[in-house]
């Protein structure tokens, strides 16, 4: 995915400043109209960014999402 949008930037820059063990609440700190895009980041992030030796997953409601030491 390119990121090509400030709000894309914005959450690819959280999800890389995260520290392992960090958890983040996607219901109290993401805007309704945009957890879906947010979800979709995440997703992305997940599929390319690994040189940090952590990975980040998804509670199975998708509504929190936490950083790990791989």
């Amino acid at each position: 995915m390119f990121l090509a949008t400030a709000y894309e930037l914005k959450v690819w820059g959280l999800l890389v400043s995260m520290q392992v063990g960090e958890e983040f609440n996607i219901i109290e700190k993401v805007a309704p109209e945009r957890r879906e895009k947010f979800i979709e980041v995440v997703k992305d992030y997940m599929d390319h960014y690994c040189s940090d030796n952590t990975y980040i997953e998804f509670n199975n409601e998708y509504t929190k999402i936490k950083k790990y030491l791989i």
